[in-house]
């Protein structure tokens, strides 16, 4: 009914988080328990069940494609990169923000984290409708990041 995502320990020149996360396999489970059947989803949950759809979509891909990739997130007392995929020496780092426009601090985590390790691929993934590359990071809507992108990650 629900997955803990561990946190990665890339031993960066920073201090990294250790606890685990917790991702419910539903959406509806979320609202559900948040007792939302009705109501308008409040903006700060939207950011949850999106990430939520993405971590799921990147754990049907790397187990029905066989990457064999370990899936984590990063983070710090002060920033956290959401998914942080693992195959080998290889890192691909996700940044899932709901969010119409890109803002340059939704980046911050990505470039803290992509300065203290090696990194393949860095990330964005928004609610916009525009696709573009800003300072090595490569920003994708959620709907092409799923259909087009994360087919093709490894």
């Amino acid at each position: 009914m629900a997955n803990y995502l561990p946190a990665l320990q890339a031993h960066a020149k920073v201090k990294e988080v250790q606890t685990p996360k917790f991702y419910w396999f539903d959406n509806a489970i979320v609202n559900c328990l948040r007792k939302n059947l009705r109501d308008k989803i409040a903006a700060v949950n939207k950011g949850f069940l999106l990430e939520t759809l993405v971590f799921h979509e990147l754990r049907v891909h790397n187990s029905s494609k066989k990457w064999g990739a370990e899936i984590y997130y990063w983070g710090t007392p002060d920033v956290e990169v959401d998914f942080v995929l693992k195959r080998g020496n290889e890192l691909i780092a996700i940044e899932v923000k709901y969010g119409k426009i890109w803002k340059p601090d939704y980046s911050r985590a990505l470039h803290i984290f992509k300065d203290s390790v090696k990194v393949k691929k860095v990330f964005g993934v928004y609610t916009g409708r525009t696709s573009f590359k800003k300072d090595g990071i490569e920003i994708y809507p959620v709907n092409e990041f799923l259909s087009k992108v994360l087919p093709t990650l490894f």
